[in-house]
């Protein structure tokens, strides 16, 4: 069947190569990320880490700190004007540590110094005086009675979400096969090439603007906001470059915007603070470790009839978003929903603890709590394979979704369920005959290899989000080039690209015509004169190109927040930073661009 004419060439780029919009920039080192951010009378900040996992703080002296030359200011717990605390969901996490400090990535105090060699000299004359505490690692210990708790005054157990379906007990009575495993997966940090950092803007109106690679810029904002006791139209949040996010860069920009911010308050003048790889691997959040217990019933002829899962999580020493409330029901939620795999199991009982520790705190990256489980899961069912001599990809065949099938949680499969297709390409691609892939050679070894895997992506079934949230939109023009427009943070997944693959060709011909406008940021800001403009307020009015928005400053980078093509969490107008003088930036970047 023919489409309708549009009067639009090729409408639908979708499935198609489309080049990066990113791409150019990025390869010939135009994007600007935090650390290239430079403006002057800009001050450096550090921060002072704990000395303990788990500990008392009883007194913190910043004198001699405050006194030393070139330091403008030394923070701790008592100068946090708003809410000193912060976190994606659950705001359980001091922006300074007051107390107690619950694992080493804590900060207990801010310093900012007019160079990083102050600022560093000066850390090391805080006195911070500690009563060490007795300290959990291991989330089956944290549960235990007696344990010490990472949170006075609350059990261990941030979250525990159940799964159940049918009589598993008579499932396990009733099976031929009974495959038991004990599976553990690592801490794993997100390692991104950039690490974590903020660059703060105070304005002469009291107002903040605040540059740095998040990938939740309202989460920020609000972060932000709530420490200084500001309100949220008074602060200002522009995305740079992201060096790399994978989940991790949400809660980590939390606490360095905060942290950045309260020095640029405190002091009137541009602060920025950058972590070193050490800290940044010491204070961060990681995917979450997991102990998953499990035990899968089948018949003889391989059809699954039972599954019981134990999935302990070390949270580490904050929620992030561990709990079990929106966005997304928590992370705990999810591995719960895609613990039993994508597979129909009957007989279905699951059980996820999500658990304080004193390691730094567990966040989300890529998976979101679904590879722990999916390893195990998995595991399982080759195990299953081998004991009963069948071919894994076979049984994942018997017993995996399709049309009609009805999830762990109760929901029935009836649209689109690529599964079956999915294995039956796999197969087709990894040559997989008789019961295994031919083997091949391992470079340089002489020995062959061979090997399986699965992952899956499920509906939350009867789990259902207490908000909505609206993070697109397109709008269709019959009189010129489609426009749209985004909300999410930019982290290299190529959100503009979607939105211009949808588009397809506009009028004009060229692919992806029209207009796109979203939090597209990380060009480098232009020089300006007067850095101080932060304070403006732009008025919400429709713009020339035929968008909404606030208005434009003029001096902002096209395609950074608060300048032609681009957005922020906030409506504060806010100054582009300038950046690093070309005779301090590496030689290929000055050299691909002299007149930067």
């Amino acid at each position: 069947m023919s489409r309708p004419a549009t009067g639009i060439e090729n409408p639908s780029l979708v499935g198609r190569s489309v080049p990066r919009q990113d791409a150019r920039e990025k390869v010939t080192g135009a994007a600007a990320y935090v650390a290239d951010l430079h403006l002057p009378g800009m001050l450096h900040g550090r921060a002072l880490r704990a000395e303990y996992p788990h500990a008392r703080i009883l007194a913190i002296d910043p004198r001699a700190a405050r006194e030393q030359e070139g330091v403008a200011a030394v923070l701790t717990a008592a100068d946090v004007p708003g809410v000193n605390r912060f976190g994606r969901v659950t705001a359980d996490q001091p922006v300074l540590a007051d107390g107690k400090v619950r694992y080493l990535g804590d900060v207990v105090a801010l310093v900012a110094a007019e160079t990083p060699e102050a600022a560093e000299r000066a850390l090391g004359l805080v006195r911070v005086r500690y009563e060490p505490l007795p300290a959990v690692f291991d989330p089956l210990e944290a549960m235990a009675e007696g344990a010490p708790e990472v949170h006075d005054g609350r059990n261990n157990v941030l979250a525990h979400v159940k799964v159940r379906k049918g009589d598993v007990d008579a499932a396990f009575a009733a099976a031929e096969v009974v495959v038991e495993g004990t599976y553990t997966t690592p801490t794993v940090d997100h390692l991104y090439l950039e690490p974590e950092g903020a660059v703060a803007v105070p304005a002469p109106d009291g107002s903040l603007t605040v540059w740095a690679p998040t990938q939740a810029p309202f989460a920020v904002r609000a972060a932000v906001a709530n420490a200084l006791g500001l309100p949220a139209h008074r602060v200002k949040v522009i995305q740079t470059t992201a060096g790399g996010g994978f989940g991790g860069k949400v809660d980590a920009a939390m606490d360095t915007c905060a942290r950045a911010a309260l020095l640029a308050q405190a002091t009137g003048r541009p602060v920025r603070l950058i972590y070193g790889r050490r800290e940044s691997l010491l204070g961060s959040g990681k995917r979450h470790a997991a102990a998953v217990r499990h035990r899968l019933a089948a018949s003889r002829d391989g059809r699954l009839l039972g599954v019981d899962i134990q999935v302990y999580l070390n949270k580490g020493a904050y929620a992030s978003v561990g709990g079990v409330e929106p966005p997304a029901g928590g992370l705990t939620v999810k591995s719960a929903v895609h613990a039993a795999g994508p597979y129909e199991i009957p007989n279905v009982r699951v059980d996820v603890y999500n658990v304080y520790t004193n390691l730094p705190y567990g966040s989300p990256m890529r998976g979101y709590g679904v590879p722990q489980v999916c390893f195990a899961t998995e595991s399982q069912v080759d195990d299953l394979a081998h004991r009963l001599g069948m071919d894994p990809l076979e049984l994942r065949r018997l017993n995996g979704f399709q049309p009609g099938s009805t999830t762990a949680t109760g929901q029935v499969l009836d649209q689109s369920v690529g599964y079956q297709e999915t294995l039956h390409r796999a197969a087709e691609a990894a040559g997989w005959s008789g019961g295994r892939r031919p083997e091949a050679p391992r470079p340089g070894t002489g020995r062959r290899a061979g090997g399986n895997g699965g992952g899956e992506l499920l509906l939350r079934g009867q789990f259902r989000p207490r908000q909505r949230f609206c993070h697109g939109l397109h709008l269709l023009d019959r009189r010129g080039p489609d426009r749209s427009a985004d909300g999410p943070g930019r982290a290299g997944t190529g959100v503009p690209d979607g939105f211009r693959a949808i588009r397809g060709r506009g009028p004009g011909g060229s692919p992806g015509a029209g207009q796109h406008t979203g939090a597209r940021h990380g060009r480098r800001p232009r020089q300006l004169d007067d850095h101080r403009l932060a304070g403006r307020h732009p008025r919400r009015e429709r713009r020339a190109d035929g968008g909404t928005g606030g208005a434009a400053d003029p001096g902002a980078p096209r395609g950074c927040a608060g300048g032609p093509g681009g957005a922020s969490a906030g409506r504060t107008g806010a100054a582009p930073l300038p950046r690093r003088p070309a005779a301090d930036r590496p030689g290929p970047v000055a050299q691909a661009h002299p007149e930067l």
